[in-house]
């Protein structure tokens, strides 16, 4: 057998692989359901372990692929080299999504600085170990897929919601500074910034009282144009037409009108201090 054919049946054997994190519901279970369908084997993670193995059986009997989970809690140490050490067997990984995320419900002065901690791991540790982990297969392969989900948040800065928007704001940074870094290696890079997504990201039901219909989108919409973002090149992926604008808008703002205005539009959204705080994602 000579060396082409060998090299042929090598490439025929190799299914296409996609990590999501936080694929239990919302944006990471669209994601996964939209890469199974595309044909790729998953690896699928969360904290949810009878939601997960629900979902891996839903993926396997609708589009006959293969799919691992993993139990994981990104914050803590241990689940995090759990899933290094999973990725580190596979010889292919074609596809990251670094979805796993949640929001706080109080100021940072009213938190135990470990939980606010624990959001730094989940947010900004967990994505830049897998994408360590998974970006010099990608390098060598010269392809590869690689989303961060961040948050419209990212570019508002709030006073108490200042980790999320914080630790979102480095995923921005940091995604853009990824794709220039591998630019030429045929490497997508993408950084999802979603405003209002119906998710179990915001359980609490009062939320919705205070955001128009208008605002929100299915985790389906945010995925579909972040795969359209995917395909024209776009870096940063906005979705929805209102969001965009807002985004824009928000660039002309001077901080000294921005400041009071985000604390009226916090009022607004936040009446009661003992409610939970609604959260972009």
């Amino acid at each position: 057998m000579s060396q082409n054919t060998l090299l042929q049946d090598s490439q025929c054997m190799h299914r296409k692989l996609a990590v999501v994190t936080g694929a239990s519901s919302g944006i990471g279970l669209a994601y996964a359901r939209y890469f199974a369908a595309q044909g790729y084997d998953l690896i699928i993670t969360g904290r949810r372990k009878d939601i997960l193995f629900e979902t891996a059986h839903e993926m396997q009997r609708n589009y006959s692929v293969d799919v691992e989970v993993i139990i994981a809690d990104l914050s803590k140490k241990q689940d995090i080299t759990k899933l290094l050490k999973a990725l580190g067997h596979k010889i292919h990984i074609d596809v990251l999504v670094n979805n796993a995320g949640y929001s706080l419900n109080c100021a940072f002065t009213e938190d135990e600085f470990d939980h606010q901690i624990d959001m730094v791991k989940v947010h900004m540790n967990a994505p830049l170990l897998l994408i360590h982990s998974v970006l010099p297969g990608m390098i060598k392969n010269k392809k590869g897929i690689i989303i961060n989900v961040s948050s419209l948040a990212s570019a508002f800065p709030a006073a108490n919601n200042g980790m999320y928007s914080g630790t979102k704001s480095f995923v921005r940074v940091f995604t853009e500074s990824l794709h220039m870094e591998v630019a030429g290696y045929g490497i997508k890079i993408q950084c999802l910034c979603p405003g209002f997504t119906h998710s179990d990201f915001h359980r609490n039901s009062e939320v919705k009282d205070y955001i128009r219909p208008f605002f929100w989108m299915t985790p389906d919409q945010v995925v579909d144009y972040s795969i359209y973002c995917l395909k024209k090149g776009r870096v940063i992926c906005i979705p929805g037409f209102l969001y965009r604008v807002i985004n824009f808008i928000s660039k002309f703002i001077p901080r000294k009108i921005y400041y009071p205005l985000a604390h009226r539009m916090e009022k607004y959204f936040n009446p009661a201090k003992d409610k939970v705080k609604p959260a972009w994602y």
